[in-house]
């Protein structure tokens, strides 16, 4: 059809019962970049995702902006996490 975006159109969302994402820290020194976070689950949103939850590990989710931080908390859920297994190929 005319002027339709026909990425999902055809098949549904691609993975439609997604709602936990989990997230690392996005800069050279491991802090959060919030704003972009929020602008990237808005957008999942606004596309039909169900993205009710983020896990943001402790040490980033201490370094962000509290403004930041409480605007993102409206939209989804933020919980911690931590990795508890060997990384013995750590680079």
């Amino acid at each position: 059809r005319e002027g339709e975006d026909t990425s999902t159109s055809h098949h549904g969302l691609c993975w439609p019962k997604l709602h936990t994402l989990a997230v690392e820290g996005s800069d050279n020194r491991g802090r959060l970049q919030v704003t972009a976070v929020h602008h990237e689950i808005s957008a999942l949103q606004e596309a039909g995702h169900p993205i009710r939850k983020i896990k943001v590990p402790k040490a980033a989710l201490g370094q962000v902006d509290a403004e930041a931080a409480a605007d993102l908390r409206e939209i989804v859920e933020v919980e911690e996490f931590w990795l508890d297994w060997p990384t013995p190929f750590e680079y």
